[in-house]
């Protein structure tokens, strides 16, 4: 299945990106349990890597529903958050984060794209803001799994009682 948008345009992304969200219910407490399929553009469950904790919530906007999923390792400094669009399927329509291989906050999207793939196949999106090997994209920036799910809720516009949990570490 392919969502196709509106528009053959990145603005789409950034419109459902930016729009503003708020919570439905709790967000589920950081896991290290397999990762199961309510949460995850994944198809089917998958274990959590070593290491690796899990939080995700859902949340509704002007658009539908949105899942934030994110995925944290503390001692190998890999953070990633994943906003994805719900509808009869799931597509994953960006990815940001931060991680030891190459440090400082970036975003892989669906920027230049028509065409989503949905589920599992969304998460390899094409197009990675700043660049790899942009300067801009080095950060000191220390995260704890509390700080970055903070900026993950305001980074998707995420409002309500379970996004705002935390000091931003800048």
């Amino acid at each position: 299945m392919i969502l196709s948008l509106d528009i053959n345009s990145p603005e789409t992304i950034r419109i459902l990106c930016s729009e503003k969200k708020f919570t439905i219910g709790s967000a589920t407490p950081w896991s290290s349990a397999t990762i199961g399929t309510k949460y995850s553009p994944y198809p089917h469950t998958r274990p959590c890597g070593k290491n690796w904790e899990w939080k995700a919530l859902i949340a509704n906007g002007q658009s539908g529903q949105f899942i934030l999923f994110c995925e944290v390792n503390t001692q190998n400094n890999g953070f990633k958050a994943q906003l994805i669009y719900q509808r009869e399927t799931r597509w994953m329509l960006t990815r940001w984060e931060s991680h030891a291989s190459h440090p400082g906050i970036h975003t892989h999207s669906w920027c230049r794209e028509s065409k989503i793939p949905a589920l599992s196949a969304s998460i390899e999106a094409p197009c990675q803001i700043p660049l790899h090997d942009a300067y801009k994209r080095r950060s000191r920036v220390k995260w704890t799994r509390k700080s970055f799910w903070t900026a993950a809720c305001q980074v998707f516009n995420i409002h309500g009682e379970e996004a705002a949990q935390g000091e931003l570490p800048w």
